[in-house]
């Protein structure tokens, strides 16, 4: 007996997966360390400039990060993607320097990490 509607059924699950689900294992090698503070939605951005959207364009310095929630962040990296109110993994990682305890912090969007301010 040919089960061809299951098989539709996985191909469809398949193919709808969201992108942000794609973070490659290397990315995740690269946040060994780091602590996930927060899964939020991005609601859009606006630049130093003015020029405000409502999709992400990725991280330019200086962009200002809107989500969902009416939080934000600032980027301190550049790296250019689309994507219409992508899921954001923000994780942070505090050392200490010289005696002064330090936190970075970064996003994950759509499998590409961003540093931020």
């Amino acid at each position: 007996m040919k089960n061809y509607p299951l098989a539709a059924l996985a191909l469809l699950l398949t193919v709808s997966m969201p992108s942000y689900a794609d973070i490659s294992e290397n990315t995740l090698e690269d946040f060994e360390g780091w602590t996930l503070i927060s899964v939020k939605t991005v609601s859009g951005f606006i630049d130093e400039d003015g020029t405000e959207d409502s999709a992400f364009e990725g991280c330019d310095y200086e962009r200002t990060i809107m989500f969902t929630d009416g939080t934000q962040v600032k980027c301190d990296s550049y790296g250019y993607q689309y994507s219409f109110m992508p899921k954001a993994f923000i994780f942070g990682r505090s050392y200490s320097y010289k005696g002064s305890s330090l936190t970075s912090f970064k996003m994950i969007v759509a499998g590409e990490d961003y540093d931020l301010q």
